[in-house]
C-alpha cells in the first residue's frame, strides 16, 4: 500500500506534533513493505520541519514545501483538487483534522484529538473555531474515517456532528519515547538548584488557559502552601499567573528538566475542565508520581484505578484529592505503573493500521 501521513504539526513540539513522529515510526516498524509518505508545509520552521522528519526511518519518503500550512490548506479548499495530484497515486491519506484535503481517489483517515474549542467557551477563539468546524465538515463530505485517543472524544464527535459512531475508532495515546528520559539524582538536583527549587512542591503541567482550571489548584495549594511549594510548568496562553511566595512559573523547559521536576515532585494536580486524552497524566506515571485529576472527560479513562479523582469545579475536593494523594502515594504509584503497560505505540501501529485496512475496503 502507498500511504501519506501530514507531518505539518512537527516543527512546533506540541502533544500532535509528538503523537505524529511516534506514530508513523511505529507504523513503519509494524508495516515496512508498505511505502510511507511524509507531507507537509511550513515556510517560518521549514528548516525545523526537515530536521524533525529526518529523525524519522530513512525508508520514508517526503514531500516538504517552504509554504505556509494554512496557505497550502486554503488553496486546496478553493480549487478542491485532489491531494493526489500534488503528491501521486496514493492509497489513504491520514489527515491532520485542522486542514482537510480532497482526498480525491484515495481513502482518508483524521486523528482527533480533542474538540475543546467547541466544549468550552472562550470567545477569543471564535474564528478559529470556525475554522476548525470546516476543516471536520469537509472531513465529513469526504467520507473520512475518524481515530479519536479518547471514548470522551468519540462522543464528542458525534454528539457535536453526527457522525457515525461506526466510523470513529478509539486508540489511546501513549507517552512518546522522547518523554522517557532517564533521571539521575546528580541531574535532578542540578535542576532544582537552577530553578531554586528547595522546598517539596506539587507540580502542574499544562498550557495556561482557562479550561486547565489552575485558579481553583492554586486556591486549592494555598491549604498546603506551609508545607509544599507549586510548580507550574506550561506554556503561557491568555491566562496570567498570579505572583506570590513559593509559587513558581517555568514557561518552558526542555524534556531532560521537565523529567527532573517529575520525578522530584510529590505530586502531579492535574484537574482541568476538559481534556481530549491527558498525556501528563501517563508522564506522571512513567516517573513514579501519584496524580490528582478531573473526574470527567477522558481523566478518569487514562487514569483508572490510579489517580484520584476529584470535582474540578469544587476547591474543597481538589483538596481533599490532594491529602489522599499525599496519604496513600506509594499504592498510587504502584498502580501507575501498571497502568502504563497498557499504552503503547505497538498497540497503537496494529490499532491505526487496521482502521487504515478497514478505510480502503471501504473506499474499494
Amino acid at each position: 500500500m502507498r500511504l501519506a501521513l501530514d507531518v505539518s504539526s512537527l516543527p512546533y513540539g506540541t502533544g500532535v506534533s509528538r503523537y505524529t513522529q511516534n506514530l508513523l515510526s511505529a507504523l513503519m516498524a509494524y508495516s515496512p513493505q508498505d511505502s510511507w509518505l511524509a507531507y507537509g508545509s511550513s515556510l517560518r520552521q521549514f528548516r525545523s520541519l526537515k530536521r524533525q522528519v529526518d529523525k524519522l526511518p530513512p525508508a520514508l519518503k517526503t514531500a516538504l514545501y517552504p509554504l505556509p500550512p494554512l496557505l497550502v490548506a486554503n488553496f486546496f479548499y478553493l480549487t478542491n483538487l485532489p491531494l493526489t495530484r500534488l503528491l501521486g497515486p496514493i492509497d489513504l491519506i491520514h489527515a491532520w483534522d485542522w486542514y482537510t484535503p480532497n482526498p480525491g481517489r484515495a481513502a482518508l483517515v483524521s486523528t482527533v484529538h480533542d474538540l475543546a474549542l467547541f466544549k468550552t467557551e472562550v470567545v477569543a477563539h471564535s474564528q478559529i473555531r470556525r475554522y476548525h468546524r470546516l476543516s471536520l465538515e469537509r472531513l465529513i463530505k469526504f467520507k473520512a474515517w475518524f481515530i479519536t485517543v479518547s471514548t470522551t472524544t468519540k462522543q464528542d464527535l458525534i454528539d457535536l456532528f453526527a457522525i457515525d459512531p461506526e466510523r470513529i475508532t478509539v486508540i489511546p495515546e501513549a507517552l512518546p519515547k522522547e518523554r522517557q528520559v532517564t533521571v539521575t539524582a546528580a541531574t535532578a538536583t542540578a535542576v532544582l538548584t537552577q530553578y531554586r527549587l528547595t522546598k517539596p512542591y506539587f507540580l502542574f503541567v499544562g498550557s495556561l488557559e482557562p479550561r486547565k482550571n489552575l485558579t481553583r489548584q492554586i486556591d486549592a495549594w494555598k491549604h498546603f502552601q506551609k508545607d509544599y511549594d507549586l510548580v507550574i510548568v506550561g506554556a503561557q496562553g491568555w491566562q496570567a499567573v498570579p505572583t506570590q511566595p513559593g509559587l513558581h512559573y517555568l514557561s518552558a523547559v526542555n524534556d531532560h528538566e521537565l523529567a527532573c521536576l517529575y520525578r522530584t515532585a510529590q505530586l502531579l494536580l492535574y484537574v482541568s475542565l476538559y481534556e481530549g486524552f491527558g498525556l501528563p497524566i501517563l508522564e506522571a506515571f512513567f516517573y513514579q508520581l501519584p496524580v490528582v485529576t478531573g473526574n470527567l472527560s477522558s481523566m478518569p479513562e487514562v487514569g483508572g484505578d490510579a489517580v484520584v479523582l476529584c470535582q474540578p469545579q469544587s476547591v474543597a475536593s481538589i483538596i481533599q484529592g490532594i491529602g489522599q494523594a499525599l496519604l496513600h502515594r506509594p499504592a498510587l504509584i504502584t498502580r501507575g505503573q501498571a497502568r502504563l503497560e497498557l499504552f503503547s505505540w505497538d498497540q497503537i501501529a496494529a490499532q491505526t493500521y487496521a482502521v487504515y485496512q478497514q478505510a480502503m475496503a471501504a473506499n474499494n
